[in-house]
C-alpha cells in the first residue's frame, strides 16, 4: 500500500538530512588535518586581503595555523593539587548517581556543613566583638587605677612632709580630712586585684570552639558587671584624692601666711577655724584682711615715729594762733597715722610744712591794687552796713601767701589769697580817695613777724573778715 508523505513531514526529513550532511562535513574536516589546514590557511588570507594587508606571507600564516592547532587540539589534562583532582572525582561521582538517593543526602550534607560554617563564624564574630569591649574597658580601669597610684604617692608624701614638721594643726586637718582615705584605698586595691583575676579567667577562655556561645556570654556578663562597678569606684575614689589633693596645697600655700601673722603676734584662731572646717573663700578673706590690718599695723608704727618730727616742728611757733593752728593739723596727722591711712597723713604733712613756712617768714600785708580785684566793697550783715578793704599778704618778692579765715557773711572758714578786712567808714573812704587815680599809693597796712601767725596792723582794723564777694 502506498502512502502520500505531506509537505511537513518532507521537510523534516530534509532538515535531518541536511543536517546529518553537515555534521558530516565538520567530522571529516576534523577528521582530515590537510584539509582543515588548507582551509584555515585560506580562511585567514582571506580575512587579511578584507583588511587591506598585503605583507602578510604565507609562511606567516602556515605558522598561525600551526600555533592555533599547537592550542586548540593538545590535551593538558586537569590542572591544579591533590585537592583539586579529588574535587573534580568526586563531583563526576556525584554527577553519575545524582538521580539516586546519595544525591539528596549529598545535598542534606552540604546544607548542614554550611549552617556549621555560619555558626561557628557567628560565634567567632560575637566572642570578637565581646572581646574587643572587654579589653577597652579594663585598658580604661587600669589606665585610671595606675594614674590614682600617682595620686596616692602624692597624698603619702604630703603626709609625710606635714608630720615631719610637726605641725598639730596640719595633723588635725589632715587626719579629718583623710578619714576613711585609708580603707577606702585598700578596697580599691582588692576590688582591681579582683578584677584582675576576671581578666585572666577571661583571657583561658581561648577559642571559642571549647566552649558553648552561652558560656561566654555569662563570663562576658560577669566581668562587664565587675567593670562597672570598678569604674564607680574609682571615679570616686579619683575625686576624693582630687579634693585632698587640692586641700592639702591650699593648706601648705596658707600654713606659711598664718606662721607668718602669728610670728607678728597677729591674732589666727578664726583663720585656723575657717581653715580646720574647709571653708576656703572663708579663710582667705581672714588671711588677707589679717595681711592687711598687719600692713596698716606696720604704716601707723612708720607714720607715729614720723609725727614725732613734725610735733617738734611746733616749737619755732611763737603765738598762741600759730600754736593752736599747728596743734589743729597734728592732731589730725597723729589720727591718719594711728589708721595706718598714709596718704591722708601725707596730705596733712604737706599742710603743716606749708603752714610752718609761713609762720617762720616776715610777711607784710598790704591793699591789693589789681584791676581785676576790687579794692573795698559794702556788706550789710546782720542789718547793719559793714565795709571792707581787699587785702593780701607777701614776702619782698611779692609772692601771695594763704590765710585761713572766717567768713562772718557766710559763717564759713576757707582758705584764700585775697580777704576783705572789716574797717570803719572813714578808713573806707579815705582808700576809695587815694584810689580816685585808679592807684592806690598807700598800700601797707600792717606785717606778719616770724614765729607768728597773726598779724600786725599799723592801721584801725576791725576783726571781721569775708572770703567771697
Amino acid at each position: 500500500m502506498s502512502k502520500t508523505l505531506t509537505s511537513e513531514t518532507l521537510l523534516e526529513v530534509a532538515y535531518f538530512v541536511e543536517q546529518s550532511r553537515k555534521d558530516n562535513s565538520e567530522i571529516d574536516l576534523l577528521l582530515n588535518p590537510q584539509k582543515r589546514r588548507a582551509e584555515l590557511a585560506e580562511m585567514m588570507e582571506d580575512f587579511y586581503l578584507r583588511q587591506g594587508r598585503i605583507d602578510v606571507t604565507p609562511e606567516m600564516i602556515q605558522a598561525g595555523v600551526d600555533e592555533y592547532e599547537r592550542e586548540r587540539f593538545s590535551y593538558k589534562g586537569l590542572q591544579g593539587g591533590w585537592m583539586t583532582r579529588k574535587i573534580a572525582d568526586f563531583y563526576m561521582f556525584m554527577f553519575s548517581i545524582r538521580d539516586g538517593a546519595l544525591w539528596v543526602l549529598f545535598n542534606a550534607f552540604i546544607c548542614a556543613s554550611l549552617a556549621l560554617i555560619v555558626s561557628l563564624l557567628y560565634e567567632e564574630d560575637v566572642f570578637n566583638n565581646y572581646s574587643k569591649r572587654h579589653n577597652s574597658q579594663y585598658s580604661s580601669v587600669s589606665d585610671k587605677y595606675n594614674s590614682n597610684k600617682v595620686y596616692i604617692e602624692n597624698v603619702m608624701s604630703w603626709r609625710t612632709a606635714i608630720a615631719e614638721k610637726e605641725d598639730l594643726l596640719a595633723h588635725s586637718i589632715i587626719d579629718q580630712k583623710l578619714k576613711n582615705y585609708d580603707r577606702l584605698i585598700s578596697e580599691l586595691d582588692e576590688s582591681f586585684e579582683k578584677l584582675n583575676t576576671e581578666r585572666n579567667r577571661f583571657i583561658k577562655l581561648g577559642a571559642p570552639q571549647k566552649e558553648t556561645l552561652e558560656s561566654y556570654r555569662i563570663a562576658f556578663d560577669e566581668i562587664e558587671d565587675s567593670i562597672k562597678s570598678q569604674l564607680e569606684r574609682v571615679n570616686f575614689i579619683n575625686d576624693k584624692i582630687i579634693d585632698i589633693k587640692n586641700f592639702v596645697e591650699y593648706y601648705f600655700s596658707q600654713q606659711s601666711e598664718i606662721l607668718a601673722l602669728e610670728r607678728e603676734g597677729v591674732p589666727t584662731e578664726e583663720i585656723k577655724k575657717a581653715l580646720i572646717s574647709g571653708n576656703v573663700t572663708s579663710s582667705s578673706a581672714l588671711i588677707s584682711a589679717a595681711k592687711a590690718n598687719l600692713q596698716k599695723q606696720r604704716t601707723a608704727t612708720r607714720l607715729l615715729e614720723n609725727h614725732k618730727i613734725l610735733v617738734a616742728q611746733k616749737s619755732s611757733f611763737l603765738d598762741q594762733e600759730s600754736i593752736s593752728r599747728a596743734s589743729i593739723i597734728l592732731d589730725e596727722a597723729k589720727i591718719a597715722a594711728e589708721k595706718g591711712d598714709e596718704p591722708n597723713y601725707r596730705r596733712l604733712e604737706t599742710a603743716l610744712q606749708k603752714f610752718a613756712n609761713q609762720v617762720n617768714k616776715a610777711l607784710t600785708v598790704r591793699i591789693v591794687d589789681d584791676p581785676a580785684i576790687s579794692t573795698g566793697l559794702t556788706r550789710s550783715i546782720d542789718g547793719a552796713s559793714r565795709y571792707y578793704v581787699v587785702l593780701e599778704l607777701v614776702d619782698q618778692a611779692g609772692n601771695r601767701y594763704e590765710r585761713h579765715l572766717y567768713n562772718q557773711e557766710t559763717k564759713r572758714s576757707e582758705t584764700v589769697k585775697f580777704w576783705g578786712q572789716e574797717v570803719d567808714e572813714k578808713t573806707y573812704l579815705a582808700v576809695k580817695k587815694d584810689k580816685s587815680d585808679s592807684i592806690v599809693d598807700d598800700r601797707i597796712v600792717g606785717s606778719k613777724k616770724p614765729g607768728h601767725y597773726a598779724l600786725s596792723f599799723d592801721w584801725p582794723m576791725k576783726a571781721g573778715t569775708i572770703t567771697r564777694w
